[in-house]
């Protein structure tokens, strides 16, 4: 009896050591699945962790290269305005120095308008002296007429004063009457007529000669005394047509250099006209 009674006691302890392993090894079991799922969970949520920094710094390397993107857009547009506004400020300093240089131009042209002008009436003063001057060697129209009834006078100059002349001398009874043609033109020409005219006035008034060959030989002899001072070679003169009218002899002598003497007879002209 307390042997069966042990055995079963023991049986019995026995079952309850099974049952209570049994429960151990369930629990243990159910722990390690908790574990397991725990540890799973902690799996989960590391590659939540870990996908989500991932995404994280992708959104943010995104972000950076755009902040980038932008910045750079900015800067060169920035660098972009910066250089059109450079050239912009450049292109008004081009301008300004253009209107400055031109202003400057403007009064240079302006001054030396001015001087021109100034020079220019300097000139004409002159030039208009000198027609006074010349004008004084001329013979006066009451002397021409005195000296020459029936008479003319065309003179038209080229310009203000010329180096073509008349001239009019009248001495015992003779009238003396040229028309002459200097070399050169404007003041040169005038220059030598002034001393051709000299010339012939000494010639007739100095010399005492009568013929026209004579005065004009003498006159040539009077430039070249003239001129022959210069240390250059001074090539002027005249062509000249004189003519001598002796009233008392009613006659008329005549001498040229280069320019001839046409005498025009009443008959071309009719009865009315007076040679």
């Amino acid at each position: 009896m307390i042997r069966l009674n042990l055995s079963e006691q023991y049986a019995e302890k026995k079952h309850q050591d099974s049952l209570m392993a049994l429960e151990k090894l369930k629990y243990a079991e159910i722990e390690k699945a908790k574990e397991d799922q725990i540890q799973q969970q902690k799996e989960r949520e590391s590659k939540l962790i870990q996908w989500g920094l991932i995404i994280a710094l992708l959104l943010t390397i995104g972000i950076l290269i755009l902040i980038y993107r932008n910045f750079r857009s900015k800067k060169r547009a920035s660098d972009q305005i910066l250089l059109q506004k450079k050239e912009v400020e450049k292109q008004r300093d081009i301008a300004q120095l253009e209107k400055k240089v031109a202003d400057q131009q403007r009064v240079i042209a302006q001054r030396q308008k001015m001087e021109l002008e100034h020079i220019n009436q300097e000139i004409r003063d002159s030039i208009n002296y000198a027609k006074r001057i010349q004008n004084a060697i001329l013979p006066s129209d009451n002397a021409i007429q005195q000296a020459l009834k029936a008479q003319f006078v065309l003179y038209i100059p080229k310009a203000i004063v010329a180096g073509d002349f008349y001239w009019v001398r009248q001495i015992e009874g003779r009238v003396y009457f040229a028309a002459a043609d200097c070399t050169g033109h404007g003041v040169p020409g005038a220059l030598v007529s002034i001393v051709c005219s000299n010339a012939l006035n000494r010639a007739v008034e100095e010399f005492n000669l009568v013929q026209p060959g004579e005065i004009l030989d003498k006159t040539t002899d009077l430039l070249l005394e003239a001129f022959v001072q210069s240390d250059q070679d001074v090539k002027d003169g005249m062509d000249i047509a004189l003519c001598c009218l002796d009233r008392k002899a009613n006659e008329m002598s005549f001498a040229g250099a280069n320019n001839p003497l046409y005498i025009v007879k009443r008959k071309q002209f009719g009865q009315n006209y007076d040679a």
